[in-house]
């Protein structure tokens, strides 16, 4: 019986996905927490009316690949690698900033049941974003949304490929946080909890003739950053009324503290504001969301420094 255990997840660039895989793909397998990457079928029924009010016939008119993939945040190098491939972007002087760079993966999932191995690679896999989640109890969860073009099974690994094994480097806690900055605010209050999701607008371009998309496109980048706050002065509710534009960042550091990661926006409107009253015997929190915008200054709207 397969377990979850033997799942060995891994990527790499797929340049031309509507091609057959070459020899000698260094995959680079990754540390995941769960996915749920499968065959994306569209079906269509007809609308024939029968005197025995049955249906006359179902098609399937699109096939495509589509879901997720979880991770933990870490400094690991492949994790810094996804990180560009979903903002678009690459790495220069330990920052990477959001941008229009275009890059597919090959994701490559397999399964062992028993002593026999199968191997499902979804092709021309688009990182339609990336959402990042940090609590007081548990791990920094992260999120990639996949879209790709296509399911292929296998029970053979590619010709002659080798798999580099994933870093090392310690999973990101919810303590490890380093505190949020909001321009927004003179003082900087307490965080309970924060998180953001950014969306790459993906799409699978549907063609007639075919079940295949003909490609899979990019959108406009929409990021939304929530974070809960305890409450300690009306001024998040006043300078929300105020609407002015804001600077927001926050980061992690490693347990060591020898490296750290920081998410920044550096022009964002404040777009929700809240202060439930949940019952009795519940802290009072603030809950403000902010939409980025581009900003001149950094000439992008997000931008991801690592320190180490």
């Amino acid at each position: 019986m397969a377990d979850t255990s033997d799942v060995q997840l891994a990527y790499a660039i797929d340049a031309n996905p509507t091609a057959a895989l070459g020899s000698g793909i260094a995959w680079q397998l990754l540390n995941f927490v769960s996915e749920d990457i499968d065959p994306d079928v569209e079906t269509a029924q007809s609308k024939v009316i029968r005197p025995d009010a049955s249906l006359k016939e179902v098609r399937r008119m699109a096939e495509r690949s589509t879901g997720t993939l979880a991770m933990e945040l870490s400094r690991d190098a492949e994790f810094d690698a996804l990180l560009a491939i979903s903002l678009r972007g690459s790495w220069v002087s330990n920052q990477l900033k959001a941008g229009v760079a275009k890059s597919l993966i090959v994701v490559e999932e397999r399964t062992m049941e028993g002593s026999s191995a199968f191997y499902n690679r979804f092709r021309g896999c688009l990182l339609n974003g990336f959402t990042l989640n940090a609590t007081t109890d548990g791990m920094v969860d992260v999120t990639f949304p996949v879209l790709g073009l296509q399911t292929e099974d296998a029970t053979a690994i590619t010709t002659t490929a080798t798999y580099v094994q994933p870093g090392t480097t310690p999973v990101l806690a919810g303590v490890d946080f380093t505190g949020l900055t909001d321009s927004g605010l003179t003082a900087q209050l307490d965080v309970g909890s924060v998180s953001f999701d950014m969306t790459n607008n993906g799409r699978q371009d549907a063609k007639l003739g075919s079940k295949t998309p003909r490609s899979v496109s990019w959108g406009k980048r929409v990021t939304t950053i929530t974070a809960e706050l305890f409450f300690a002065s009306n001024e998040a509710l006043q300078r929300f009324k105020a609407d002015p534009v804001r600077a927001v960042s926050f980061g992690f550091k490693t347990p060591d503290a020898t490296s750290q990661i920081n998410f920044n926006w550096g022009r964002c409107r404040a777009t929700n504001y809240g202060k439930p009253i949940p019952g009795e015997n519940q802290t009072i929190m603030v809950q403000i969301e902010f939409t980025a915008t581009y900003d001149p200054t950094s000439a992008t709207d997000f931008n991801i420094t690592r320190v180490a």
